[in-house]
């Protein structure tokens, strides 16, 4: 025994032997690690809120191009852009980019393109599904950047709670109820902002929805929206969805259609170049 210890070629098998155990063993751990992340779950192209967190540490951004149309008008928005960074366990921080609107046919004295507000705001999860609680609470801000007909001038807050229902066979059903405090004609009014959709899970890439998402203001004719959509997982980080509906209110009613893609990225690793792009700068 004592021969054989001393043995190099034993000794250096042993080492190799030792080397592939622990590599092994942090493959797995990556791997298990990785598997813990769930897939890629976006807002889009649903007009209300979703329940789910992006995970920490990664950053999430969902952008499309949207179209309202009538027989004889049409209004363009884009990109439609929402950027999520998860921050931590059940919290991501959200920005909302300002859309261009373009309207081929505007009114006296609108340009035919302008923004609409950005805002800024955050996600927090609070309960699992099919819980009384609410699962998830959404706080937005609006912020006056955008263009004189898409502006209401002030700092405009939001609270939308979300709760979902997961059912047998791959159906879920997402409810929505919040308000918007909103500004115009230097007038403070409440916008009350309830929703609901029914989800399904086709495959396990493809999902559809159909939902119902209104709006209330006191004094003014209610905005009713129907729409349903569908959304293909290319990855378990990015999607690519589609998206058609009607809005009525008290102008008329319109067609809507918008097309859009989701990326997820690691936040860490985006960091870390970026400060390795800084240290090559210096």
């Amino acid at each position: 025994m004592k021969g054989l210890e001393r043995n190099p070629m034993v000794c250096n098998l042993a080492k190799v032997m030792l080397i592939a155990t622990v590599v092994g063993v942090s493959a797995q751990k990556m791997c298990a690690q990785e598997s813990a992340i769930p897939e890629i779950a976006t807002e889009r192209p649903a007009v209300g809120a979703a329940p789910e967190v992006v995970p920490e540490g990664m950053l999430q951004v969902e952008t499309g191009v949207g179209i309202g149309y009538t027989k004889t008008s049409y209004v363009a928005d884009f990109p439609e852009s929402l950027a999520r960074w998860g921050i931590g366990h059940r919290v991501e921080l959200r920005l909302m980019s300002s859309n261009g609107v373009y309207q081929p046919n505007p009114d006296a004295g609108e340009k035919k393109l302008q923004s609409q507000d950005m805002a800024f705001g955050a996600k927090a999860g609070m309960a699992p599904a099919n819980s009384i609680v609410p699962q998830a609470a959404v706080m937005m801000l609006n912020c006056p950047t955008g263009g004189a007909a898409y502006t209401s001038g002030t700092f405009d807050p939001s609270l939308i709670f979300v709760w979902q229902q997961i059912a047998r066979r791959g159906f879920v059903l997402t409810e929505n109820i919040g308000a918007v405090r909103s500004t115009a004609e230097d007038k403070r009014k409440t916008i009350w902002v309830p929703g609901i959709a029914v989800g399904h899970e086709v495959t396990h890439i493809v999902a559809a929805y159909v939902e119902y998402a209104p709006s209330f203001t006191a004094g003014e004719s209610p905005i009713h929206i129907v729409d349903g959509g569908v959304t293909y997982r290319r990855t378990p980080d990015s999607q690519i969805d589609v998206k058609v509906g009607y809005q009525q209110d008290a102008t008329g009613g319109r067609n809507l259609f918008s097309i859009g893609y989701s990326r997820r990225l690691d936040g860490t690793a985006l960091a870390s170049m970026y400060r390795g792009i800084l240290s090559l700068a210096d």
